[in-house]
């Protein structure tokens, strides 16, 4: 082989959200920084048509995994992720597309599925590297990142992973765009005021359980929120956008906008966010946005409560269960605590230098 290739088998949809599509990018971006001439393909099998346009705009090769000739295996509309078929699927793509890297960012993915991907791709010359963050099925492999904040990483994965299976392990490999570490240093410089001015919610690309709707109908019905600026990002895929966007009429000084092309800058123009767990929690720490934060998924649990722990964020738990009377309850003593806001700030940086993704890639590259 001679230009690097590297594929990415990931999913992007209203129920797995966009942010292993996120993350994967920007990784793929950090590599074609490092290796201009770097080929870098998007397996999928139900990626939302708005992400596949991504893809291509990004000057990616996408490979619908539903078209992909199988040998053994019936053609379905959509394979299930992480299926026999799945995998199948995969493994005949890279018979015949030579790569250097597969990179897995699919929790539904496990060693029964790995294991003939990476027999492939050893067979060639080539190498996996599975992302997770749940700690909660086996993998094989060359290389393991799992970007989140733990006490005792290793130990999560002691009985998962072979001892030869090299790890990299914290916020120190968040995967993001280079924005963020841009904008780092002036951010550094913002001390909060005594109250808020500005605020931005955002709870991710698709937001399934509509829990942005929720939030703003609350803020609506609170003077405190009322006097705050809002910024309200619906997210690209979400299917409550029009419900959203009109409930946002209802705060006295707010915008909504289904997407922010620059989140980076977004963050870094607001005194606070109000946001959920998710890829979206290492972004925020990089730029030192101090955020009342909700878990809508389980998988963020874990996530929020250790960068709660760190004293980065205030955590309300899972949104499903927070009430209206807790959630204005906290915003009030948010809103009136500049001290701990600038303590969750500082916090959040000292977590996350932001050049994570340039890390990641320079792995790859090595030979």
């Amino acid at each position: 082989m001679t230009a690097l290739h590297v594929a990415f088998r990931l999913e992007a949809n209203p129920q797995t959200g966009t942010g292993h599509w996120m993350r994967c990018n920007t990784l793929a971006q950090a590599l074609k920084t490092l290796a201009p001439d770097c080929k870098i393909s998007v397996l999928t099998a139900n990626t939302m048509p708005e992400v596949v346009q991504q893809i291509q705009a990004c000057g990616h090769t996408w490979v619908d995994l539903n078209t992909v000739q199988a040998q053994t295996i019936a053609l379905n509309k959509h394979l299930r992720p992480g299926s026999p078929q799945d995998a199948q699927r995969t493994l005949e793509w890279l018979q015949s597309n030579p790569t250097n890297w597969l990179v897995i960012d699919q929790y539904q993915w496990a060693l029964a599925t790995e294991k003939p991907c990476e027999q492939q791709l050893v067979s060639n010359g080539g190498r996996l590297m599975i992302i997770d963050d749940l700690a909660d099925r086996p993998h094989c492999g060359q290389l393991l990142l799992d970007q989140n904040q733990h006490a005792t990483p290793e130990q999560r994965y002691a009985n998962l992973i072979s001892p030869a299976m090299a790890t990299l392990f914290g916020p120190r490999y968040a995967l993001l765009r280079p924005e963020f570490a841009q904008l780092r240093d002036a951010r550094a410089q913002y001390a909060q005021p005594a109250r808020p001015c500005t605020a931005l919610l955002s709870l991710g690309g698709s937001d399934p359980d509509g829990v942005a709707l929720k939030l703003v109908e609350w803020l609506s019905k609170n003077p405190e929120a009322q006097a705050l600026h809002w910024t309200i990002v619906g997210g690209f895929a979400n299917q409550n956008a029009d419900a959203l966007q009109t409930a946002t009429q209802k705060l006295m000084h707010a915008q909504y906008v289904k997407h922010l092309p620059n989140m980076a800058q977004a963050m870094a123009t607001h005194d606070v966010m109000l946001t959920a767990g998710g890829t979206t929690t290492w972004e925020r720490l990089c730029l030192g946005v101090p955020a009342l934060v909700v878990a809508i998924a389980a998988n963020q649990i874990e996530l929020c409560e250790a960068v709660a722990a760190e004293r980065a964020q205030l955590y309300l738990g899972e949104a499903r269960l927070l009430t209206e009377t807790a959630f204005l309850a906290a915003l009030a003593g948010f809103i009136n605590a500049p001290q701990q806001r600038q303590q969750m700030a500082e916090a959040g940086m000292a977590l996350v230098d932001g050049l994570g993704a340039h890390r990641v890639a320079r792995r790859l590259l090595e030979p």
